[in-house]
């Protein structure tokens, strides 16, 4: 998906956890932002930290991220929708 375009192929140097929000931040200021509308958000991390970013699948409640070596990073909402966005896009 090309929304994603601009945060594939970097390193994942942080990741910051709310209720409702998930920040990824990559090197070079690359953000992955994560939101969900009407519920929480569960995280499953397999320590994706540092790792390079290989690829993204999203539907309307889950996020994957798929890393080097196979490590992925999922993000769910229990309860509502969840919105995506990354800069840059």
């Amino acid at each position: 998906m090309a929304k994603f375009d601009g945060v594939k192929g970097y390193l994942l140097l942080e990741v910051e956890k709310k209720p409702d929000e998930v920040t990824l931040v990559f090197r070079d200021n690359r953000y992955l932002f994560v939101t969900s509308q009407g519920g929480q958000i569960d995280v499953s991390d397999d320590g994706v930290a540092g790792l390079e970013l290989e690829s993204v699948a999203e539907d309307g409640r889950r996020l994957e991220c798929l890393f080097k070596g196979g490590r992925r990073f999922v993000v769910v909402s229990n309860g509502g929708t969840l919105n995506t966005d990354s800069i840059p896009e």
